[in-house]
């Protein structure tokens, strides 16, 4: 057994109370793991992003970034990336 070992988690969902859920899930996980193994943890929370948070303020700044430098150039991998979540995201709606 190592004498420190991390992991990080990234929960993906749609609304906060499944998010939640998820965070609390992966915590008893990692509870029980230190049990399993008579050993002890800390967390720390590192950052999140939940959706959907939308701020006027936030949206009016980005918007006067966007003027000033542009809009980011997406190549033809980036586009596949993209539709390929789109497409996930579609089914995942649908089911």
């Amino acid at each position: 057994m190592p004498s420190e070992a991390g992991v990080w988690y990234y929960f993906r969902e749609m609304d906060y109370p499944h998010i939640r859920e998820l965070y609390e899930l992966g915590d008893t996980m990692a509870r029980a793991a230190t049990m399993m193994t008579s050993t002890t943890f800390t967390k720390k929370l590192v950052g999140s992003a939940w959706p959907p948070h939308f701020n006027k303020v936030v949206a009016e700044v980005q918007q006067k970034n966007i003027e000033a430098v542009g809009m980011p150039t997406w190549d033809a991998a980036d586009q596949t990336l993209a539709k390929a979540l789109q497409k996930s995201w579609v089914k995942r709606k649908t089911a």
